[in-house]
């Protein structure tokens, strides 16, 4: 996530919202499964540098973040603009239960055959 960017913070926005990434995965339909199983990670990486902006040795860096999961409706385009699914279009499917201040969140969930998007996002869309 791009500080103002790329970072539109959780969906009670859907205008800031739509900034955040959007991960398209399709779930094929295979005969002998009506499920399939996927793992999700969410990692953050290094934030030394915001440490040393902060001047704050007690700052761990870490952003409280969590994914959402979206099925995306069949008749939906993606803006030919911003390149993204516009948030009228999805329909949520699995959101992570809270924003972890944490590393890395991981979640193995079992999706239908079909196209979604993975929605990662963090609580402090400026972030």
């Amino acid at each position: 996530l791009i500080s103002g960017k790329t970072s539109g913070g959780p969906n009670d926005n859907p205008e800031k919202f739509i900034l955040n990434p959007q991960h398209k995965i399709e779930i094929p339909n295979f005969d002998s499964k009506e499920k399939t199983c996927v793992i999700i990670s969410l990692i953050q990486t290094s934030t030394l540098q915001k440490r040393l902006e902060l001047k704050d040795p007690e700052y761990k860096g870490l952003e409280r973040i969590c994914f959402k999961i979206y099925s995306i409706n069949k008749n939906a385009e993606m803006d030919s603009k911003t390149k993204k699914y516009p948030f009228n279009s999805l329909e949520k499917v699995y959101s992570y239960p809270i924003y972890a201040t944490e590393r890395e969140i991981t979640k193995k969930i079992d999706l239908k055959p079909d196209t979604y998007l993975i929605v990662p996002v963090v609580f402090d869309e400026e972030n």
